[in-house]
């Protein structure tokens, strides 16, 4: 009898070894989306001007307290791979940079470039592209932003601001006790504030608003398809 336990338990071991066997290649194939995220910060000067050229994807700055600028770029793709091929594509990822130059005047350039710039095929090198921008800048920070397609937020900055996007939407948050000088235009789409404008028309397919404000913030924020919104941030 005790024979016959000892032999039950031997098999139901070498079952349970060719089982974790056969498990683990199915395992290690499982596909998935490759990643690279990178941060990197940079002194700047509270009130200085930072600009931002050829962004894709979607960008988020916010402002904070700190005499830095703080970048944080994440590169993934929209297609899942599998193990054999993620380094392959981690590979293309890298070759997109993104870097943070400063200037003599002490100006911050944030540019991008993608492995293709044909004027022919704008598109080409980001179709199985997600690209995500954070940046943490001085709040007093003077923004001007030429954005391609996507999503623009800014948070709580307290300076001249110009937006341009060519397809997605433009969000901004900004604090409700300061005065703000607005010229704001969708080609296609819609403009909303918070704020109030004198000058505020709905266009055939687009919309204007403006409002013009002495010793106030500029805001020139400009979309050709998609949508504007200016909101308040309560104090």
């Amino acid at each position: 009898m005790r024979e016959k336990r000892v032999m039950l338990l031997f098999l139901i071991a070498t079952a349970g070894l060719f089982f974790t066997k056969t498990a683990t290649p199915a395992q290690t194939n499982v596909k998935q989306k490759v990643e690279v995220t990178t941060t990197q910060r940079v002194a700047f000067a509270p009130d200085g001007m930072i600009q931002i050229k050829d962004s894709y994807g979607e960008v988020r700055i916010e402002g904070w307290d700190q005499p830095d600028v703080e970048l944080t770029v994440t590169k993934a793709t929209q297609k899942e791979y599998a193990p054999r091929d993620q380094a392959r594509e981690r590979a293309k990822l890298e070759k997109i940079k993104v870097t943070a130059t400063q200037g003599d005047d002490g100006s911050l350039l944030i540019s991008t470039m993608f492995l293709s710039r044909h004027p022919l095929r704008p598109l080409q090198g980001k179709t199985n592209l997600n690209l995500t921008y954070r940046i943490k800048v001085p709040r007093q920070s003077h923004l001007s932003i030429k954005h391609d397609v996507g999503a623009v937020a800014v948070i709580h900055v307290i300076g001249d601001i110009k937006v341009t996007n060519r397809i997605g939407e433009v969000t901004l948050k900004l604090p409700e006790s300061e005065q703000y000088a607005i010229d704001a235009k969708a080609k296609i789409g819609d403009v909303t504030s918070d704020f109030n404008g004198e000058s505020e028309r709905q266009l055939l397919i687009g919309a204007k608003l403006e409002s013009y404000r002495r010793r106030s913030h500029q805001l020139y924020l400009r979309v050709g398809i998609g949508e504007i919104a200016i909101n308040k941030l309560p104090q």
